[in-house]
């Protein structure tokens, strides 16, 4: 890891950057701040990715990275969840399959929550191993 050093460096930067915008922008949106926390999370999960050993195999993963990838990308999949039921067209939303509207909103309401009950779920059984210091 002779690299290491510049490649911590330019991640602390980055998500520096990242983080210190976001503080800013809150101010002026008072928005709920799942975005920094989020930020924070990705911090943290590309930290360990560059921290720890390679695994020679799937069994030699770290429950903490393997935890912090599972959070962050079930966070993602709430998020994105939406481009599997709707599209936007020229500034108009339009669903993707025949069903009805009520069908389509109800399979997309369940799968989002779906993904908000997982991600809440890593976060509550993982929080406190995540930390760098502990």
């Amino acid at each position: 890891m002779t690299t290491f050093p510049k490649q911590y460096k330019k991640l602390y930067n980055t998500y520096s950057k990242k983080l210190l915008a976001t503080h800013k922008a809150n101010f002026s949106i008072l928005n709920n701040n799942m975005d920094y926390f989020i930020i924070y999370l990705k911090m943290l999960r590309d930290y360990y990715l560059l921290t720890e050993p390679e695994p020679t195999n799937e069994k030699n993963v770290s429950l903490k990275t393997a935890t912090l990838v599972a959070a962050v990308s079930e966070y993602e999949k709430y998020i994105t969840c939406i481009t599997n039921y709707y599209k936007l067209d020229n500034n108009t939303v339009k669903k993707i399959s025949e069903e009805s509207d009520e069908e389509v909103s109800k399979k997309y309401n369940i799968e989002k929550k779906f993904h908000w009950t997982n991600f809440w779920q890593l976060v509550m059984n993982n929080i406190e191993d995540w930390s760098v210091n502990g």
